[in-house]
């Protein structure tokens, strides 16, 4: 009796050990972790150990592109509107923005030309004056392309009129009246069209008083701006016969009221060393790059008084400013911009787009 009830615990025993071999293997079989994986694929390039970083390793730079511009450099800013406004940065690279200059949107540039300047009326219609390659870079060599969309197109515009040793600072405030300024050693004049950039008609821009060519006296043109029927345009007048590290220009403000067919001298501007900033048709500022030195005016330059402006940068000449409407506007000088949106009290600064 006991070597049966024995026998028959050595057969349970024996059948409970292959039901649990039964269950072991078959899990086994299921379940992932026991899958075997498949070689890992050979390649050249070396593959991290690890997807996170280590804190000692700083993450990578971001860029604007993959050659960001350098700076210092230029930038040519227009300023159609209180939210629209454009730069051409180092004269290569165009750029959009409709939100003040927060974000960019790269534009394309017609290729093959040099020394270009652009002057835009919305988001997506402006216009490009510039240079061909090789050029003698006389002012009957300019070629003028449009866009009505944004720069994906540029249609060269027949271009005809202007005459001279420099031109420079197109300015169009509609679709078809648009204004370039231009110099040269006997006379300065701004060049007007009324068809849209096809023909030029030159207007003369009379000699300020007191100021004398004999020696070599220079009259620089400033962009025109146009404020309804009311032109201005600042003139940096540089008298002959003077040390040449003594040369500072008289600035002086010109005006037209008949389409620039005619100009004459509003006023003179107090600080002979910083450009006007046109605000609207009578108020016009000078920012100092030292703080406490700004001035306005409000009568067109009859008179002048202090302005608590917190304008300023590093660069020891002055910047240029333009106004997309009385509150906002930009100023840019050796690549760098800045923005006010209270009419030039306050300023902070911008990214240059590309840089």
């Amino acid at each position: 009796m006991r070597q049966q009830t024995r026998a028959a615990a050595i057969v349970l025993a024996a059948m409970l050990a292959l039901i649990v071999g039964a269950l072991v293997i078959g899990r086994s079989a299921t379940s992932p972790a026991a899958t075997t994986a498949p070689p890992a694929p050979t390649s050249s390039l070396a593959l991290p150990s690890s997807a996170a970083p280590s804190p000692s390793q700083p993450p990578l730079p971001r860029t604007a592109s993959p050659s960001p511009i350098p700076l210092p450099t230029f930038v040519g800013l227009s300023a159609p509107s209180a939210s629209v406004v454009w730069a051409l940065v180092a004269g290569t690279h165009l750029f959009e923005s409709t939100d003040r200059g927060e974000t960019w949107i790269e534009r394309p540039l017609p290729p093959g030309l040099s020394n270009p300047d652009a002057s835009f009326i919305s988001d997506r219609e402006g216009w490009l004056v510039a240079y061909p390659a090789q050029s003698s870079l006389q002012c009957q060599d300019l070629q003028l392309r449009q866009t009505a969309n944004a720069g994906v197109s540029w249609a060269q515009v027949p271009f005809s009129g202007p005459q001279g040793a420099q031109c420079h600072f197109l300015s169009f405030i509609d679709a078809q009246r648009g204004f370039l300024s231009s110099s040269d050693p006997s006379h300065a004049s701004v060049y007007r069209t009324s068809d849209g950039g096809r023909t030029w008609i030159a207007a003369v821009v009379p000699d300020p008083p007191g100021f004398s060519r004999v020696g070599g006296g220079s009259l620089n043109l400033g962009r025109v701006r146009a404020f309804g029927a009311q032109l201005l345009v600042e003139v940096a007048a540089v008298s002959g016969n003077v040390r040449a590290d003594l040369l500072l220009p008289v600035r002086r403000v010109a005006g037209s009221t008949d389409g620039g067919a005619t100009w004459s001298f509003l006023a003179s501007a107090p600080d002979s060393g910083v450009s006007v900033a046109f605000v609207t048709a009578t108020r016009w500022l000078q920012l100092s790059n030292a703080r406490g030195e700004s001035k306005e005016t409000t009568d067109a330059g009859v008179s002048w008084h202090a302005y608590a402006s917190d304008y300023g940068n590093a660069a020891p000449i002055t910047a240029d400013f333009i106004f997309g409407d009385a509150q906002v506007g930009y100023a840019t000088v050796r690549g760098g911009i800045q923005r006010t949106t209270d009419g030039g009290l306050h300023w902070t600064g911008l990214k240059t787009p590309g840089t």
